[in-house]
C-alpha cells in the first residue's frame, strides 16, 4: 500500500525487489494474454483489474498520483516468445494531468532493447 502526498487515499502497488537492484514499482504487467488490454479510457483512469499478481494496468490517476511526487527512472522489460528479454531504461519519467491526456515524459535511453517507443494507453495521440 503507498499513500502519495496528495491525501487522497492509499491504494495497492507491486513492488519489484529483484530487477537491477529492486525498488520498481510496477504500473502494468502483461503476460499470457489473459487479462483484455483493449479498454475505455475510464478503465485506464481508474485501472484493471485489481489482481496485481496477474495482468493489470495500474491505472493513469494512480500513476500520476505517484508521479507527480518527484522524478522517478522507467524502466520497460520485455520477452519474447523464445524467453529472450531484453530490457529500455530511461534516466527520467514523468506524466502529465488528465487535462493533457496524461502526456508522456521520459528522459535519456540505456538498455538492451534499442530505443524502444513505449506505446501505452498514457500517451496522448
Amino acid at each position: 500500500m503507498v499513500y502519495p502526498r496528495d491525501n487522497l487515499g492509499g491504494f495497492n502497488v507491486f513492488c519489484d525487489m529483484d530487477t537491477d537492484g529492486g525498488g520498481w514499482t510496477l504500473f502494468q504487467r502483461r503476460q499470457d494474454g489473459s487479462v483484455d488490454f483493449y479498454r475505455a479510457w475510464a478503465d485506464y483512469r481508474t485501472g484493471f483489474p485489481s489482481n496485481l499478481n496477474g495482468e493489470f494496468w495500474l491505472g493513469n490517476d494512480n500513476l500520476y498520483r505517484l508521479a507527480v511526487q518527484k522524478v522517478y527512472q522507467l524502466r520497460v522489460d520485455m520477452e519474447d516468445v523464445e524467453g529472450e528479454t531484453r530490457y529500455a531504461a530511461y534516466d527520467t519519467f514523468a506524466i502529465s494531468p488528465e487535462s493533457q491526456n496524461y502526456k508522456l515524459h521520459i528522459g535519456p535511453y540505456s538498455g538492451t532493447a534499442g530505443k524502444v517507443v513505449v506505446c501505452s494507453p498514457i500517451m496522448a495521440s
